[in-house]
């Protein structure tokens, strides 16, 4: 497996050099490179939709996190931002709410500590996952 990757590697070059030997060398274009511009225009047009997604996904995960929930701070519950949510806080969240991934159960309604939660949002699943507070 070793000595075939390294001819690989020793194969991609050797074939860009002759590549442009050719062009250059016999070329019905005088030696202009007809190849380039095509390429060119591909890797810019990728590289605009892949600027226009981060934009998109960074705008999405800004409305995320200006979501908001209620967080315990001296003994009373303030509503804060995700975003302002830090290791530690603890959460109140209610039935229907959305929170935020990275939580830890510690207690539910429910008598023996049970709730289901819905994780469409990360993995694309609609079904109700039963989880279980800590005692």
């Amino acid at each position: 497996f070793f000595q075939s990757r390294r001819r690989h590697t020793r194969f991609l070059p050797v074939s860009w050099a002759r590549r442009c030997v050719q062009e250059t060398a016999v070329s019905l274009t005088n030696g202009n490179p007809t190849v380039y511009y095509p390429l060119g225009l591909i890797i810019f047009i990728s590289a605009i939709k892949d600027i226009a997604e981060d934009l998109k996904r960074h705008s999405s995960d800004n409305d995320e996190n200006n979501r908001s929930t209620m967080i315990a701070v001296n003994g009373q519950f303030v509503k804060r931002k995700w975003r302002d949510i830090r290791v530690g806080d603890v959460c109140l969240i209610r039935q229907d709410e959305q929170f935020p991934a990275d939580m830890i159960i510690l207690n539910t309604s429910d008598s023996k500590g049970m709730c289901y939660i819905e994780t469409k949002n990360l993995d694309g699943e609609t079904n109700l996952k039963p989880k279980q507070g800590l005692r």
